[in-house]
């Protein structure tokens, strides 16, 4: 095959109609256009000599076109929209089939390739030049398996591909449901490939849940494998392709090869299994036990045993370690006694051979008479009956008198609910210590300590000593509307904004029974805080130096400027010393914020009036920590509508504590 190279007028050059890609960015084109525009075309076009069955169908075209693109249509359309009079172009001879190898190798090349595009060239590929999975690889550099995963996502339903283009599912997920053999599992698995986020699970626990839901055992199916007559159409399940094994390539992450991947067509098979063993059942004339009976008789899955029957196939049901049918098959036979044939209501399509057990016993001592082993089954069952009745029976009256424990209690509970809603009976003082005591038992220590702080208790394990305070305490009622309102106590800012009906409910519930506000309070602590602030004022006015000198002796001593003391202590003239400042405040805690505005209410108001002194009923650290946050005068605030909190003069911390 010779190839030559040319510079050809792009309108000698006519498209191919087999080329695989259809769809063409114009954006992209226009920038590629301007590209070769600036710096020309870098890479020449594949064309072949136009075939002769195209001559005809090209003869309306002026000039006559004289060559077919094989691969490179991007650049040609580009050439053309940037007007480009020639393009570079290798020229060889191929056919039909060259032709197609071709285009789709190089379409198969594109970066903006999709998983469905690829596997649509893979396809077109295998079709037109009957290359197999893995030579196709090979010309690709791709495994076989890589290969057949790509053809398998043409299976994929069309939910499936709009997923794919959205680009929230990819290549990996996508396989596993394009593996299932009906759309309807498909949109069903696609459905579960992303959690209540919206989020995409990952591809592990995605192989698990297409595993777990939609993947069934054939080792564990009730019915035959290898049967090809058992649903008619259906085949072997052995020689199925949809079965794991025939395709292990494709299901390399399933670990066993004899699992179904049609859970359809297995439940079909189950449903025959079953309904042709009913059939042969009933034609032996034996009798078959389903519905809510079977499942009176096997209540419990994990447990498969037949409630007041003998299991013949089981050797769990058989005191000699081997089943029941080899001790009572000829004497049943000599009987005429046919076994009962249970439909196990947690299996599908299985049915349980057994026996009553009164009739397994009798048999048993029947067949004793020609086996030693039958009499000492017999016995051993006949043991186990005993024991088995007795156990019943210690069951049943355990469950009697649990079930009398309870209803006394209940029925204790009804009769006094209805004395309580008739108002016969006034509350009792001792079940409101309990609900006290209750209550004092979930608090921590630093509660406990601050309430026996505020009932004196003095020198006591907190609580310890709250414990015995409730115990003590003559009126049960007064601990438990203490112990309310210390629960809702607290301030949550947050919970004040969102829920201010809710906030502090319970603390002003009880201070409403006493006609107590959260109006008055506030007025109270707002007059006590002003109080505090003046007496404040005062004692730092108080705590400025005093001098015996004038004025100007004051001015000239702060100013500098030629002091004669300062000159006879060797310091130099025009130096001055820093005034001193007054000592720091010490930080205020919850506790002294509390105390000094509860000295200040009950002096209601006295220190503003009075000068600081011994009996400053605002004195001390409450005080000294007013000075924190700058004083304002007083009823500013209220004057200026500024918020409570601008008000408040002390710091946040004491604000939470309180």
């Amino acid at each position: 095959m010779t190839t030559t190279f040319d510079e050809i007028r792009v309108e000698l050059i006519v498209s191919s109609p087999t080329n695989p890609r259809k769809h063409f960015d114009q954006a992209k084109l226009a920038e590629l256009a301007e590209s070769i525009r600036a710096t020309g075309v870098h890479q020449p076009v594949l064309v072949r000599p136009l075939p002769a069955h195209r001559v005809e169908e090209t003869t309306h075209l002026k000039p006559r076109p004289q060559y077919e693109l094989v691969a490179g249509e991007r650049r040609l359309r580009a050439c053309a929209m940037a007007q480009m009079r020639t393009i570079p172009a290798m020229i060889r001879p191929l056919d039909d089939n060259q032709v197609r190898e071709a285009q789709i190798l190089e379409n198969l090349q594109r970066d903006d390739l999709t998983e469905i595009e690829e596997a649509e060239g893979y396809e077109q590929l295998m079709e037109h030049t009957g290359l197999s999975a893995e030579e196709v690889g090979a010309k690709i550099g791709k495994s076989r398996s890589y290969v057949y995963g790509r053809l398998k996502l043409l299976n994929l339903c069309q939910e499936g591909r709009q997923a794919m283009r959205d680009g929230w599912l990819p290549a990996s997920h996508a396989l596993l449901i394009a593996r299932m053999p009906s759309s309807k599992l498909q949109i069903d698995a696609l459905g579960n490939m992303r959690d209540w986020t919206d989020t995409l699970i990952s591809l592990r626990n995605a192989q698990e849940l297409v595993q777990r839901q939609y993947m069934l055992s054939l080792t564990k199916a009730p019915f035959q494998i290898t049967d090809v007559e058992l649903v008619p159409g259906a085949g072997s399940c052995r020689e199925c392709p949809k079965r794991t094994g025939a395709d292990p390539d494709l299901f390399a992450d399933v670990k066993g090869a004899d699992t179904c991947t049609d859970p359809a067509c297995y439940h079909s098979k189950e449903e025959a299994h079953r309904k042709r063993a009913r059939e042969q059942a009933e034609a032996r004339g034996l009798e078959v036990i389903d519905g809510r009976e079977a499942k009176q008789l096997v209540p419990h899955g994990w447990n498969p045993r037949v409630e007041g029957h003998l299991r013949l196939d089981d050797k769990d049901d058989s005191p000699t370690g081997e089943p029941l049918r080899k001790l009572l098959g000829k004497v049943m036979e000599t009987e005429g006694v046919k076994e009962v044939l249970v439909a196990n209501p947690h299996k599908e399509g299985e049915l349980i051979a057994c026996l009553p057990t009164a009739v397994a016993m009798d048999l048993l001592v029947k067949a004793s008479a020609r086996s030693k082993k039958a009499g000492e089954a017999a016995h051993t069952l006949a043991g186990k009956e005993v024991d088995r009745q007795k156990a019943e029976e210690a069951e049943a009256k355990q469950k009697a008198a649990h079930a009398y424990e309870e209803a006394w209690r209940w029925q204790m509970l009804e009769q006094t609910w209805s004395e309580i809603k008739a108002g016969t009976a006034e509350p009792w003082d001792e079940l409101l210590r309990h609900i006290a005591l209750e209550m004092a038992d979930r608090l921590t220590v630093e509660d406990c300590k601050r309430l026996c702080k505020l009932l004196d208790l003095g020198k006591v394990a907190p609580k310890d000593g709250l414990r015995m305070w409730v115990q003590d305490l003559p009126d049960a009622h007064m601990a438990l509307q203490l112990l309310v309102m210390y629960r809702d106590v607290g301030y949550s800012r947050y919970y004040e904004e969102t829920h201010p009906d809710q906030a502090n409910r319970g603390l002003k519930l009880v201070a409403a029974q006493y006609e107590i506000t959260p109006e008055s309070v506030q007025d109270e602590v707002k007059k006590a805080i002003r109080a505090a602030r003046k007496a404040t004022k005062a004692a730092a006015k108080a705590a400025e130096p005093t001098s015996t000198d004038g004025p100007a002796a004051q001015a000239g001593g702060v100013r500098g400027g030629g002091d004669s003391n300062e000159t006879s202590k060797g310091r130099k003239p025009g130096k001055r010393k820093a005034p001193s400042k007054a000592p720091a405040a010490p930080a205020l805690t919850p506790e002294e914020a509390l105390q000094g505005i509860a000295a200040a209410m009950q002096g209601e108001g006295a220190g503003a009036e009075s000068g600081p002194g011994d009996s400053d009923p605002v004195g001390g650290a409450a005080a000294e920590g007013l000075e924190e946050r700058p004083a304002a005068d007083e009823g500013a605030a209220e004057e200026s509508g500024a918020s409570a909190e601008e008000a408040w003069p002390f710091p946040s911390a004491a604000v939470a504590g309180v």
